[in-house]
């Protein structure tokens, strides 16, 4: 998850600590979602990672596709947008390429034309099999988590692309979603363990200090999958809580270390969503074969937290007069 709010951050953040829960609505029409896993939008389609037939996120088989849907839910095109891929599962987009990890490769398609325009070797050396989440810094750099191997790799998207790995003192066990801060250049990351014991952590890395760590900035353990930076006082995380209809999406406040269940019904396995400038989640349901959407903000929510700081203003500097 990795989209950043431009507008309505303080009504969004007012939102969700003055309601309990929201409701869901599904958008994906027909059936040809099957385990989607990460979805993104360039602002006019949605992009959906899709591990394949089967939910075999390790396995090189060949069915695992990227679809192009449209805002109604529709497939857009008689075929998947990309096939042939194995297993995708995190996806970004920068710089009008849609990267996705694909087990043990990073691949670039041209949004225009489906073309591939990347193939990056992210595991010859390092051996893993379960590359996951992207999140992007900049038009020349990516980060990409290795679950199996408790790492993080940055991809330098140079002529010859280069990787190198994000060392830490204390490496995060099954780093999953990550999420770009560009404000405090940071790293967010939230991992996943498997088992049934919650072990997964949520936290930040910060890209300035030497030595670099993770610091996690709440207590509260999960198997916590996709993550977004809402604004400078919320960070949104999805849990799996267990591999059956009980996921959470949770707004988490570090500063109070509050935690906010943000879904009404139980998600089937709340995977890599995306936050879109207008204010809403898009939720890829791996196992329940759907997309679903929280809209977090409303018009009038919207003009309210617009006109308030004038208000504010008004009132402060009448107060001043007197």
């Amino acid at each position: 998850m990795r989209s950043m709010l431009s507008s309505g951050l303080f009504i969004i953040g007012t939102l969700i600590l003055s309601t309990t829960s929201l409701a869901r609505q599904k958008i994906n029409t027909g059936t040809f979602v099957r385990y989607p896993e990460s979805v993104v939008t360039d602002g006019q389609y949605y992009y959906i990672a899709d591990i394949g037939r089967q939910l075999t996120p390790t396995e090189k088989d060949g069915d695992g596709v990227i679809w192009k849907m449209d805002k109604a839910g529709r497939q857009v095109g008689d075929s998947a947008f990309v096939n042939g891929l194995h297993a995708p599962k995190g996806a970004v987009i920068n710089n009008g390429i849609l990267f996705v990890t694909d087990i043990d490769r990073v691949l670039g398609f041209d949004l225009r034309t489906g073309q591939r325009k990347y193939e990056i070797d992210c595991c010859s050396a390092a051996g893993c099999l379960l590359l996951n989440d992207l999140a992007v810094k900049d038009k020349q750099t990516l980060f990409v988590s290795a679950m199996d191997i408790n790492k993080i790799f940055i991809i330098h998207l140079t002529a010859k692309p280069q990787v190198e790995e994000l060392v830490l003192t204390n490496p995060i066990k099954g780093p999953n979603g990550l999420a770009w801060d560009v404000r405090q250049n940071r790293l967010y990351a939230c991992s996943f363990v498997f088992g049934d014991t919650p072990a997964g952590e949520l936290g930040f890395i910060d890209l300035k200090a030497s030595p670099r760590q993770f610091t996690r900035i709440i207590d509260r353990r999960g198997h916590y999958d996709g993550i977004a930076i809402a604004n400078d006082s919320m960070v949104v995380v999805s849990d799996w809580v267990a591999f059956e209809k009980k996921g959470l999406l949770l707004a988490v406040y570090p500063t109070t270390q509050q935690v906010v269940t943000i879904n009404q019904e139980p998600i089937a396995g709340p995977a890599d969503f995306t936050l879109t400038p207008q204010g809403e989640l898009i939720v890829p349901e791996m196992m329940g074969s759907a997309i679903l959407k929280y809209p977090l903000t409303n018009k009038k929510q919207e003009k309210a937290s617009q006109t308030a700081p004038a208000l504010q203003n008004k009132e402060k500097k009448k107060a001043e007069r007197k």
